[in-house]
């Protein structure tokens, strides 16, 4: 072990060299490398996790280099996964760190977190979140949850043999669209600290140390911190062993459809989306406009047509995998 390396985390009073050597014995997942994917990253590789696997279906993106720390305008268009791959081994390596250019869904996820001690989830998407639940479940894993919006950032850690799990907290699909960095923005600081918080938390789940059973909400605008105390759920799936969303029994569905780029996107479940309150969000960042149950849009090329059931048609894309990022940007899960 090279304790110059680390020797500042090890002079800590809370932390020791077994600790250390148990860091770098560790293996650990993380979903999404974006805005707090590449900060959890990042501090992680630093404190020395001894293997990273990072997954992320997207590309790099300018409007990406506000919030995401690794990249850079060199970046642009490339792999996240394999940009923060290049990126972390310059700052350490010591440590074995793998990348996954993929899609994480039901057929690949258990392949992924195999053998792993934690799952760190930096994804911007519900359904995600559920299967990752599942996967914590079922093979009782521990896993982080993180998310951010706005000026706010929002994290727990969910140790199955603790309890409650993700569905006691949050128990199914949003009827109604959510919140995205597209459509509502992100205060950069938000996300960094976040992931910050959740880090420190990975390390404590790492080492066997005491570890935070709240949920932790920040906001950083008004600088307010609030814990909430969540409770096991009866009636929760996951905790019976009911696995919906590793088992398929909720995923979205891809239809490809006549015409070059053109796919369908149907949600787990069905939504009720208010079109008409969803307008001007939409109106702001592109060209929008109303008409009953379906709302159409068109940002940077693409078209978009939601509908009040949550289905959306999605033309002028390069593959399925691109029309349900682009989703998941726009509508939310």
């Amino acid at each position: 072990m090279d304790t110059d390396r680390y020797s500042r985390q090890l002079r800590l009073k809370e932390f020791s060299e077994k600790d250390q050597e148990q860091l770098l014995k560790s293996k650990i997942a993380i979903i999404g490398i974006g805005a707090t994917g590449t900060v959890v990253a990042e501090l992680l590789t630093r404190a020395g996790i001894g293997n990273i696997t990072i997954a992320d279906r997207d590309y790099i993106e300018k409007s990406n280099l506000q919030r995401q720390t690794l990249f850079d305008e060199k970046d642009i268009g490339k792999a996240k996964a394999e940009i923060a791959k290049e990126k972390l081994r310059k700052i350490n390596s010591e440590i074995n760190i793998t990348s996954k250019v993929c899609d994480i869904n039901a057929a690949n996820i258990e392949k992924i977190i195999d053998e792993k001690d934690l799952i760190i989830d930096c994804t911007d998407n519900i359904e995600t979140r559920f299967l990752i639940n599942d996967c914590s479940m079922k093979h009782k894993i521990p896993w982080i949850y993180i998310a951010a919006i706005g000026a706010t950032g929002a994290t727990m850690n969910f140790v199955p043999k603790d309890r409650p799990c993700f569905r006691c907290v949050f128990k199914d699909i949003p009827k109604g669209s959510t919140e995205t960095c597209e459509t509502s923005g992100i205060l950069n600081s938000a996300s960094t600290a976040i992931a910050s918080f959740a880090a420190a938390q990975a390390i404590k789940i790492l080492t066997d140390k005491k570890h935070s059973t709240t949920l932790t909400y920040i906001d950083l605008w008004d600088q307010k911190i609030d814990r909430i105390h969540v409770k096991k759920r009866t009636a929760c799936p996951s905790c019976k062993g009911d696995y919906e969303f590793l088992e398929r029994k909720k995923e979205t569905k891809i239809i490809t459809l006549c015409g070059k780029g053109a796919y369908q996107i149907v949600p787990a479940k069905e939504k009720k989306l208010d079109l008409v309150k969803m307008y001007p969000r939409f109106k702001n960042i592109g060209t929008a406009s109303v008409f009953g149950p379906v709302l159409h849009f068109r940002h940077d090329l693409i078209d978009i047509s939601i509908f009040n059931d949550g289905h959306a048609i999605i033309k002028n894309v390069k593959s399925a995998v691109e029309a349900k990022s682009i989703y998941s940007k726009y509508v939310g899960n």
